[in-house]
């Protein structure tokens, strides 16, 4: 993934100071097991298509969620590099 370069004009980004803890923090709450009790919460109605029924959706939606958390650091690089260019 590439960096989100965009992160610079974010509305919040003076006052984070804790990126670091913050992701750590994300990488042990957000598990496989939380993030399906998540996505089980979500109604079959909001996540069936013609194309794909709930657990599909579910099930890509989980791909989706464990690939963006797994590439959290490069992120995390990304709001610290802004962060520290507004000091």
């Amino acid at each position: 993934m590439s960096p989100f370069a965009e992160i610079r004009h974010h509305v919040l980004l003076k006052w984070a100071s804790s990126i670091d803890q913050a992701g750590k923090l994300a990488r042990e709450r957000l598990t496989l097991e939380s993030l399906e009790a998540i996505l089980r919460l979500v109604p079959d109605e909001w996540l069936e298509t013609e194309k794909a029924n709930a657990d599909q959706r579910r099930a890509a939606y989980l791909e989706y969620l464990l690939h963006r958390l797994n590439a959290g650091s490069i992120f995390e690089e990304e709001a610290k590099r802004a962060h520290a260019s507004l000091l």
